[in-house]
């Protein structure tokens, strides 16, 4: 017997049995269904008669198109499944194995869901809880009532910054407008070079604002790099109500030891030189590059920070007194300080100065 397939019925089949009659056939494939015809006659054979035909080798089964996802290909019912039956323009039963999978898929899709919320529900909550990442953790503008920011990107120096002119008295150095200016974006403060001790000049601003009553304040500078001045920023109220950061440039100065350091204080408010302090490495390229200088004063500690990173804390000598913040650049030829003075020009330049701060 020959067989051959038909594209347009999608698994036709047709051939000879043995006993002779040409039997036609076409099938609903995925197990909806299927009808069979016999050419001569026209009577019909059920489910039945066709898993008979089928199931005998008088009839083998042709292979069928490729079918689309879901559907089964043409053939014989298992064992102990139900016949089904149709008439031509009955609607048969729609396919259940598609189906059955799209729950299974949507419980999926609904589990990965629900993980991606659960995860990033953690993301936030450790990101509150934690300690701040470097761009954060010193942070503290929503402690203080006040802000303000002082840049010279116009080439002035504003007005509520003061310029000092005055001399130290007992201390061999003074301070000079002519030695502040404002070049390409940056104030600069400057220590002229090859001058002689005891009457050396330097540059200092402090802010108009003169009731700062704790307060953050960072400054985004270049430290000088000739030997033998003083880079200086703090919050001073007198000589013994004072908190400061100090760049000494000289490696040979008694306080650095050998290294160019930079120096946190709090200082003493009974006069006895016991300041709490301590000293630390600057940044490698702080003379060629700006970074930021933070002090943090607040009623119990003063902490100090580079780029955001916590270099220490004081907690005895606090100053107490409302007073301006202060930057200076300056050197007396003291050799357990300043050393110095510098033989070429010390520039300490500074592009921004932000400030937090309650007031008295």
């Amino acid at each position: 017997m020959g067989v051959q397939s038909d594209p347009e019925q999608g698994g036709y089949l047709s051939g000879t049995p043995q006993g002779g009659a040409a039997v036609r056939g076409s099938a609903f494939v995925g197990g909806l269904g299927r009808k069979l015809s016999n050419s001569k006659d026209g009577s019909r054979y059920n489910s039945a008669d066709a898993t008979a035909l089928l199931g005998t080798n008088r009839m083998p089964q042709a292979s069928a198109p490729p079918l689309p996802y879901g559907l089964a290909p043409v053939s014989a019912p298992r064992q102990g499944a139900a016949a089904l039956d149709f008439e031509v323009g009955q609607t048969p039963r729609m396919a259940s194995r598609c189906c059955a999978c799209l729950p299974s898929r949507r419980w999926k899709l609904g589990v990965v869901l629900l993980a991606v919320l659960l995860l990033a529900a953690i993301g936030i909550i450790i990101w509150r809880v934690l300690p701040k990442s470097k761009a954060r953790s010193s942070d503290t503008n929503e402690t203080f009532a006040n802000s303000i920011t002082y840049s010279f990107e116009n080439g002035q120096i504003p007005s509520t910054l003061q310029i000092s002119n005055y001399a130290v008295p007992g201390s061999g150095h003074a301070f000079l407008p002519s030695n502040v200016a404002v070049v390409a974006g940056y104030l600069q403060l400057t220590v002229p070079g090859a001058q002689l001790p005891g009457n050396i000049t330097g540059g200092e601003v402090s802010t108009a604002i003169q009731n700062i009553l704790h307060g953050s304040v960072t400054v985004s500078a270049i430290l000088s790099a000739p030997a033998g001045t003083c880079n200086g920023f703090f919050f001073y109220g007198s000589d013994s109500d004072e908190t400061d950061i100090e760049w000494l440039s000289d490696p040979l100065s008694l306080s650095n030891n050998g290294a160019a350091q930079i120096h946190y204080t709090n200082q003493d408010t009974n006069g006895d030189s016991h300041s709490p302090t301590f000293a630390g490495s600057p940044p490698s390229d702080a003379t060629s590059v700006e970074h930021d200088y933070q002090i943090v004063w607040q009623q119990n500690s003063t902490t100090f920070y580079i780029d955001g990173q916590k270099q220490g804390s004081l907690t005895s000598f606090v100053p107490t007194k409302a007073c301006p913040f202060v930057i200076n650049n300056w050197s007396n030829a003291d050799p357990g300080w300043s050393a110095g003075p510098p033989l070429t020009d010390s520039v300490l330049k500074i592009r921004k100065i932000v400030l937090n701060y309650d007031t008295a």
